[in-house]
């Protein structure tokens, strides 16, 4: 039987370090595409084929992230899971994305199922009724970092938009056209909400 291709084969032939082999194989962008064609190259004239559940095991990293957003049908979280995807993907990450309907029951199950799935990490857009203390409690106890998108509550890690200023932006704008009365038509309460009535209320 013929011994087994390994990483170390392919860095030979192709005359770089085993390092940068391995970062070349993992996705990563920081080598010179010179470089990692000539790697590329070794590992098809070597037949090498990269295993990525063994890496994974040694790095203790599944290499995927769990993205919870509400529906597919409003263009916004469309969007956002698309930017997901693309910039997940070009970190070497996979991305499992699970829709909640905004229900905070069928969102436990899907995070709960996301991390027995051992998810390095977790991009939650929660329901208006999350409880926030079951869903630290579940991230927690299995250690995986979750950040919130759009909506947000106290205790958790948060990216989203600057509601207040965008409305308070949105607010000058109709006051320079020459509005002089508005009609804020909004969602269920939120703090979202909360806050680009704060930003419309700051129209002169």
């Amino acid at each position: 039987m013929a011994d087994r291709i390994t990483l170390d084969d392919v860095s030979k032939v192709a005359g770089v370090s085993r390092s940068t082999a391995s970062l070349v194989v993992r996705g990563s962008s920081r080598i010179p595409e010179a470089t990692a064609s000539k790697v590329r190259d070794a590992m098809i004239q070597l037949g090498y084929v990269y295993n990525r559940q063994a890496a994974n095991l040694r790095q203790s990293r599944s290499m995927t992230v769990g993205l919870v957003v509400t529906e597919i049908i409003n263009p916004y979280f469309a969007e956002l899971a698309m930017a997901v995807d693309e910039i997940s993907h070009e970190a070497g990450y996979t991305i499992f994305i699970g829709y909640s309907r905004d229900l905070a029951d069928r969102q436990a199950e899907i995070v709960a199922s996301m991390i027995e799935r051992q998810v390095d990490g977790l991009l939650l857009l929660p329901a208006p009724d999350t409880d926030p203390e079951h869903l630290a409690k579940q991230v927690n106890a299995a250690n995986v970092p979750i950040v919130l998108l759009a909506r947000k509550f106290g205790g958790f890690d948060y990216v989203g938009s600057d509601n207040v200023r965008g409305a308070a932006l949105l607010g000058d704008h109709l006051s320079a056209v020459g509005c002089r009365s508005v009609a804020f038509l909004g969602g269920r309460p939120a703090p979202s909400l909360r806050e680009r009535e704060e930003g419309v209320a700051l129209i002169p």
